[in-house]
Protein backbone atom coordinates (compact mmCIF):
# COMPACT_ATOMS: atom_id res chain seq x y z
CA UNK A 1 0.00 0.00 0.00
CA UNK A 2 0.90 3.67 -0.10
CA UNK A 3 3.13 5.28 2.50
CA UNK A 4 0.13 7.51 3.33
CA UNK A 5 -2.35 4.66 3.86
CA UNK A 6 -2.04 4.79 7.65
CA UNK A 7 -2.05 8.58 7.96
CA UNK A 8 -4.94 9.91 10.04
CA UNK A 9 -6.71 12.95 8.60
CA UNK A 10 -9.35 15.20 10.14
CA UNK A 11 -11.83 13.44 12.41
CA UNK A 12 -9.91 10.16 12.00
CA UNK A 13 -7.09 11.56 14.16
CA UNK A 14 -7.14 11.28 17.95
CA UNK A 15 -6.42 13.83 20.65
CA UNK A 16 -3.10 12.20 21.57
CA UNK A 17 -1.59 12.84 18.14
CA UNK A 18 0.25 16.07 17.38
CA UNK A 19 -1.58 17.54 14.37
CA UNK A 20 0.22 18.66 11.23
CA UNK A 21 -1.14 21.49 9.08
CA UNK A 22 0.19 21.21 5.50
CA UNK A 23 -1.47 24.46 4.41
CA UNK A 24 -0.67 27.55 6.50
CA UNK A 25 -2.21 30.93 5.70
CA UNK A 26 -3.15 29.81 2.21
CA UNK A 27 0.28 28.45 1.25
CA UNK A 28 1.51 24.86 1.14
CA UNK A 29 4.17 24.64 3.83
CA UNK A 30 4.51 20.84 4.01
CA UNK A 31 4.32 19.00 0.67
CA UNK A 32 4.52 15.57 2.32
CA UNK A 33 1.54 16.47 4.48
CA UNK A 34 -0.30 17.92 1.47
CA UNK A 35 0.35 14.72 -0.49
CA UNK A 36 -1.07 12.70 2.42
CA UNK A 37 -4.12 14.96 2.43
CA UNK A 38 -4.58 14.51 -1.30
CA UNK A 39 -4.19 10.73 -0.96
CA UNK A 40 -6.87 10.73 1.76
CA UNK A 41 -9.26 12.70 -0.48
CA UNK A 42 -8.66 10.38 -3.43
CA UNK A 43 -9.06 7.29 -1.22
CA UNK A 44 -12.39 8.63 0.02
CA UNK A 45 -13.54 9.04 -3.60
CA UNK A 46 -12.42 5.50 -4.39
CA UNK A 47 -14.17 4.02 -1.34
CA UNK A 48 -17.45 5.81 -2.07
CA UNK A 49 -17.50 4.78 -5.74
CA UNK A 50 -16.17 1.23 -5.39
CA UNK A 51 -18.31 -1.63 -4.14
CA UNK A 52 -15.20 -3.45 -2.95
CA UNK A 53 -14.28 -0.57 -0.64
CA UNK A 54 -10.65 -0.48 -1.81
CA UNK A 55 -8.53 2.55 -0.98
CA UNK A 56 -6.26 2.93 -4.00
CA UNK A 57 -5.82 6.69 -3.70
CA UNK A 58 -2.82 6.75 -6.07
CA UNK A 59 -4.85 5.52 -9.07
CA UNK A 60 -8.20 7.28 -8.78
CA UNK A 61 -7.02 10.33 -10.77
CA UNK A 62 -5.25 8.38 -13.48
CA UNK A 63 -6.27 9.56 -16.95
CA UNK A 64 -8.58 12.24 -15.54
CA UNK A 65 -8.67 16.00 -16.04
CA UNK A 66 -8.01 17.81 -12.75
CA UNK A 67 -8.81 21.43 -11.90
CA UNK A 68 -7.34 22.81 -8.67
CA UNK A 69 -8.34 26.21 -7.31
CA UNK A 70 -5.66 28.54 -6.02
CA UNK A 71 -4.94 32.24 -5.59
CA UNK A 72 -2.49 34.88 -6.74
CA UNK A 73 -0.22 34.44 -3.74
CA UNK A 74 0.84 30.91 -4.69
CA UNK A 75 4.53 31.02 -5.67
CA UNK A 76 5.50 29.70 -9.11
CA UNK A 77 7.65 26.98 -7.49
CA UNK A 78 4.63 25.54 -5.70
CA UNK A 79 2.57 25.55 -8.89
CA UNK A 80 5.34 23.73 -10.75
CA UNK A 81 5.72 21.16 -7.98
CA UNK A 82 1.97 20.53 -7.91
CA UNK A 83 1.90 20.04 -11.68
CA UNK A 84 4.85 17.65 -11.52
CA UNK A 85 3.18 15.63 -8.76
CA UNK A 86 -0.10 15.42 -10.65
CA UNK A 87 1.46 14.22 -13.91
CA UNK A 88 4.17 11.93 -12.51
CA UNK A 89 2.56 10.44 -9.37
CA UNK A 90 -1.15 10.57 -10.19
CA UNK A 91 -0.80 10.31 -13.98
CA UNK A 92 -3.56 12.79 -14.77
CA UNK A 93 -4.22 13.53 -18.44
CA UNK A 94 -4.67 17.28 -17.98
CA UNK A 95 -4.08 19.63 -15.05
CA UNK A 96 -5.00 23.27 -14.47
CA UNK A 97 -4.68 25.63 -11.49
CA UNK A 98 -7.52 28.14 -11.68
CA UNK A 99 -7.94 31.28 -9.59
CA UNK A 100 -10.58 30.65 -6.96
CA UNK A 101 -12.09 34.13 -7.39
CA UNK A 102 -12.69 33.59 -11.11
CA UNK A 103 -14.05 30.10 -10.57
CA UNK A 104 -16.49 31.45 -7.98
CA UNK A 105 -17.76 34.03 -10.44
CA UNK A 106 -18.10 31.41 -13.20
CA UNK A 107 -20.23 29.32 -10.85
CA UNK A 108 -22.53 32.33 -10.44
CA UNK A 109 -22.67 32.91 -14.21
CA UNK A 110 -20.56 36.08 -14.10
CA UNK A 111 -17.15 37.24 -15.30
CA UNK A 112 -16.98 40.54 -13.38
CA UNK A 113 -17.36 41.11 -9.67
CA UNK A 114 -15.77 41.35 -6.25
CA UNK A 115 -15.14 38.01 -4.53
CA UNK A 116 -14.50 37.39 -0.82
CA UNK A 117 -12.59 34.20 -0.01
CA UNK A 118 -12.27 33.39 3.67
CA UNK A 119 -10.38 30.30 4.76
CA UNK A 120 -9.14 28.93 8.05
CA UNK A 121 -6.35 31.46 8.56
CA UNK A 122 -6.63 34.04 5.80
CA UNK A 123 -9.21 36.19 4.04
CA UNK A 124 -8.84 37.62 0.52
CA UNK A 125 -10.92 40.15 -1.35
CA UNK A 126 -10.44 39.94 -5.12
CA UNK A 127 -11.76 42.26 -7.82
CA UNK A 128 -12.22 40.62 -11.22
CA UNK A 129 -13.08 42.45 -14.45
CA UNK A 130 -14.03 40.43 -17.53
CA UNK A 131 -12.12 37.33 -16.41
CA UNK A 132 -9.05 39.34 -15.39
CA UNK A 133 -7.96 39.59 -11.76
CA UNK A 134 -6.79 43.07 -10.76
CA UNK A 135 -3.55 42.24 -8.87
CA UNK A 136 -3.25 45.53 -6.98
CA UNK A 137 -6.90 45.28 -5.86
CA UNK A 138 -6.62 42.15 -3.72
CA UNK A 139 -6.31 43.10 -0.04
CA UNK A 140 -5.65 40.16 2.26
CA UNK A 141 -5.53 39.69 6.01
CA UNK A 142 -4.41 36.88 8.28
CA UNK A 143 -7.88 36.41 9.72
CA UNK A 144 -10.28 33.57 9.06
CA UNK A 145 -12.24 30.72 10.54
CA UNK A 146 -9.60 30.01 13.19
CA UNK A 147 -10.08 33.47 14.72
CA UNK A 148 -13.87 33.05 14.67
CA UNK A 149 -13.40 29.70 16.44
CA UNK A 150 -11.32 31.33 19.18
CA UNK A 151 -13.85 34.15 19.59
CA UNK A 152 -16.64 31.60 20.08
CA UNK A 153 -14.49 29.55 22.45
CA UNK A 154 -14.01 32.60 24.68
CA UNK A 155 -17.79 32.92 25.00
CA UNK A 156 -18.72 29.30 25.69
CA UNK A 157 -15.61 27.70 27.24
CA UNK A 158 -17.08 27.80 30.77
CA UNK A 159 -19.93 25.54 29.66
CA UNK A 160 -17.61 22.69 28.64
CA UNK A 161 -17.06 19.87 31.18
CA UNK A 162 -13.92 20.34 33.28
CA UNK A 163 -12.40 17.20 31.74
CA UNK A 164 -12.40 18.70 28.23
CA UNK A 165 -8.88 19.16 26.88
CA UNK A 166 -7.95 22.35 24.98
CA UNK A 167 -7.79 20.46 21.68
CA UNK A 168 -11.16 18.79 22.28
CA UNK A 169 -12.69 22.17 23.17
CA UNK A 170 -11.39 23.75 19.98
CA UNK A 171 -12.66 20.86 17.86
CA UNK A 172 -16.09 21.04 19.50
CA UNK A 173 -16.15 24.82 19.10
CA UNK A 174 -15.46 24.50 15.37
CA UNK A 175 -18.32 22.01 15.01
CA UNK A 176 -20.66 24.29 16.98
CA UNK A 177 -19.70 27.26 14.80
CA UNK A 178 -20.44 25.36 11.59
CA UNK A 179 -23.82 24.14 12.82
CA UNK A 180 -25.15 26.96 15.01
CA UNK A 181 -23.50 30.30 14.20
CA UNK A 182 -24.87 32.90 11.80
CA UNK A 183 -24.41 36.51 10.76
CA UNK A 184 -26.87 38.95 12.36
CA UNK A 185 -28.47 41.40 9.97
CA UNK A 186 -29.17 43.79 12.87
CA UNK A 187 -26.64 43.26 15.66
CA UNK A 188 -28.20 45.60 18.25
CA UNK A 189 -31.68 44.19 17.75
CA UNK A 190 -30.40 40.65 18.10
CA UNK A 191 -28.56 41.54 21.32
CA UNK A 192 -31.74 43.05 22.79
CA UNK A 193 -33.82 40.04 21.77
CA UNK A 194 -31.27 37.64 23.28
CA UNK A 195 -31.46 39.57 26.55
CA UNK A 196 -35.24 39.22 26.56
CA UNK A 197 -34.96 35.54 25.65
CA UNK A 198 -32.74 34.93 28.70
CA UNK A 199 -35.39 36.54 30.90
CA UNK A 200 -38.16 34.37 29.50
CA UNK A 201 -35.96 31.28 29.71
CA UNK A 202 -35.47 31.89 33.43
CA UNK A 203 -39.23 32.26 33.89
CA UNK A 204 -39.76 29.03 31.96
CA UNK A 205 -37.16 27.12 34.00
CA UNK A 206 -37.93 28.48 37.47
CA UNK A 207 -41.63 29.36 37.20
CA UNK A 208 -40.86 32.42 39.35
CA UNK A 209 -40.07 36.05 38.64
CA UNK A 210 -36.52 36.26 37.24
CA UNK A 211 -33.74 37.96 39.16
CA UNK A 212 -33.23 40.50 36.39
CA UNK A 213 -35.99 41.68 34.07
CA UNK A 214 -36.74 44.70 31.92
CA UNK A 215 -37.92 47.44 34.26
CA UNK A 216 -41.32 47.60 32.59
CA UNK A 217 -41.97 43.89 33.29
CA UNK A 218 -40.71 43.63 36.87
CA UNK A 219 -43.97 44.57 38.60
CA UNK A 220 -45.94 42.37 36.21
CA UNK A 221 -43.85 39.27 36.97
CA UNK A 222 -43.99 39.89 40.72
CA UNK A 223 -47.78 40.02 40.60
CA UNK A 224 -48.07 36.60 38.96
CA UNK A 225 -48.94 33.64 41.22
CA UNK A 226 -46.58 30.69 40.79
CA UNK A 227 -49.22 28.55 39.09
CA UNK A 228 -49.97 31.29 36.58
CA UNK A 229 -46.25 31.64 35.86
CA UNK A 230 -46.13 27.94 35.01
CA UNK A 231 -48.91 28.46 32.50
CA UNK A 232 -47.06 31.46 31.05
CA UNK A 233 -43.95 29.31 30.84
CA UNK A 234 -45.78 26.67 28.83
CA UNK A 235 -47.64 28.80 26.36
CA UNK A 236 -45.59 32.00 26.09
CA UNK A 237 -41.98 31.46 27.10
CA UNK A 238 -41.22 28.79 24.55
CA UNK A 239 -41.99 31.17 21.72
CA UNK A 240 -39.93 33.90 23.34
CA UNK A 241 -36.79 31.75 23.66
CA UNK A 242 -36.32 30.81 20.01
CA UNK A 243 -33.03 32.70 19.96
CA UNK A 244 -31.62 30.39 22.63
CA UNK A 245 -30.32 27.20 21.07
CA UNK A 246 -28.92 24.08 22.71
CA UNK A 247 -26.07 22.01 21.38
CA UNK A 248 -25.58 18.48 22.66
CA UNK A 249 -21.99 17.45 23.29
CA UNK A 250 -20.81 13.89 22.54
CA UNK A 251 -21.01 13.00 26.26
CA UNK A 252 -24.66 14.04 26.46
CA UNK A 253 -24.10 17.39 28.18
CA UNK A 254 -25.81 20.39 26.62
CA UNK A 255 -24.62 23.94 26.24
CA UNK A 256 -26.83 26.94 25.54
CA UNK A 257 -26.00 29.58 22.96
CA UNK A 258 -27.64 32.98 22.86
CA UNK A 259 -25.69 35.94 21.52
CA UNK A 260 -22.72 33.58 21.13
CA UNK A 261 -24.39 32.41 17.92
CA UNK A 262 -23.65 35.67 16.10
CA UNK A 263 -21.08 37.67 18.12
CA UNK A 264 -18.11 35.57 16.88
CA UNK A 265 -18.99 36.22 13.24
CA UNK A 266 -19.26 39.94 14.03
CA UNK A 267 -15.47 39.97 14.33
CA UNK A 268 -15.39 39.72 10.54
CA UNK A 269 -17.27 42.99 10.09
CA UNK A 270 -16.53 45.36 12.93
CA UNK A 271 -14.38 45.93 15.98
CA UNK A 272 -15.13 43.31 18.63
CA UNK A 273 -16.64 44.48 21.92
CA UNK A 274 -14.03 42.43 23.77
CA UNK A 275 -10.55 43.86 23.26
CA UNK A 276 -9.09 40.35 23.57
CA UNK A 277 -10.89 39.29 20.37
CA UNK A 278 -9.23 39.89 17.02
CA UNK A 279 -11.40 41.53 14.38
CA UNK A 280 -11.36 42.94 10.86
CA UNK A 281 -13.55 45.27 8.82
CA UNK A 282 -14.53 43.17 5.82
CA UNK A 283 -16.78 45.88 4.36
CA UNK A 284 -13.82 48.27 4.28
CA UNK A 285 -11.67 45.61 2.57
CA UNK A 286 -14.31 45.13 -0.13
CA UNK A 287 -14.64 48.87 -0.68
CA UNK A 288 -10.84 49.26 -0.83
CA UNK A 289 -10.57 46.49 -3.41
CA UNK A 290 -13.20 48.06 -5.67
CA UNK A 291 -11.81 51.56 -5.26
CA UNK A 292 -8.37 50.32 -6.36
CA UNK A 293 -9.85 49.48 -9.77
CA UNK A 294 -10.07 52.25 -12.39
CA UNK A 295 -13.30 54.20 -12.45
CA UNK A 296 -15.34 52.46 -15.24
CA UNK A 297 -14.46 49.01 -13.92
CA UNK A 298 -15.24 50.04 -10.35
CA UNK A 299 -18.70 51.24 -11.40
CA UNK A 300 -19.35 47.88 -13.06
CA UNK A 301 -18.19 46.00 -9.93
CA UNK A 302 -20.56 48.02 -7.72
CA UNK A 303 -23.52 47.48 -10.00
CA UNK A 304 -22.78 43.75 -10.47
Amino acid sequence: GSAYEYTHVGDDSDDNTQPVYPIVKGLIEDFDGFTALLYHACSSLTSSSSSSGTRDGDRVLEGRRVLLSGHLYWPAQQREKLAQMMFEEYEVSEFCIGLGACLGLYAAGRTTGCVVTSGYQKTFVTSVYEDHVIPHAEPATEFGGAQVDHALLQLISKQFPSTTTPRQALRLTSAIKEKMCEVAMDRQRMLAECEQARVWQQVYNDSVAPVYTPSTATSLFQSFPDELLKVVGKFVCKGKTDLLREYELPDGNKITLDSARFLPTETMFTNADDASMESIDLAHMVDSSIQAVNSPCAHTAYTQ
